[in-house]
């Protein structure tokens, strides 16, 4: 989903933006409205699938069918692999293309200013 579809969603009570960023990305900068649950944390060899994610997705947004997730990354990666995650579990979800970067990019909100 590009950030120009995607953006009318902002304020639509049935759809959620899902980030799925480390809390330290997300608390630099952030689409607005957006609820961090982290899919994967850094490890020395990189990124690292977190073993409670889908039950933090629960804990946080309700279980599948509440709302749609448009899930949202830095630049897309991990946000297309916890969208399969998802998507297995019986979530309705889009991938933000791009990412945040893109979202940034095009001139659409953001809180915080860090650039992560």
């Amino acid at each position: 989903l590009t950030p120009s579809l995607a953006s009318p969603y902002l304020s639509s009570p049935l759809h959620l933006y899902l980030d799925v960023r480390t809390p330290l990305e997300h608390s630099g900068s952030r689409i607005p409205t957006s609820v961090n649950v982290p899919a994967f944390e850094s490890s020395p060899t990189g990124y690292v699938p977190v073993e409670t994610f889908l039950n933090d997705v629960v804990d946080g947004v309700g279980p599948p069918g509440t709302v749609s997730l448009i899930v949202v990354c830095k630049v897309g990666m991990r946000s297309a692999a916890a969208c399969r995650m998802l998507e297995k579990e019986g979530w309705t979800v889009e991938n933000l293309e791009g990412g945040i970067d893109v979202w940034r990019g095009e001139g659409y909100p953001i809180e915080g200013d860090d650039m992560f």
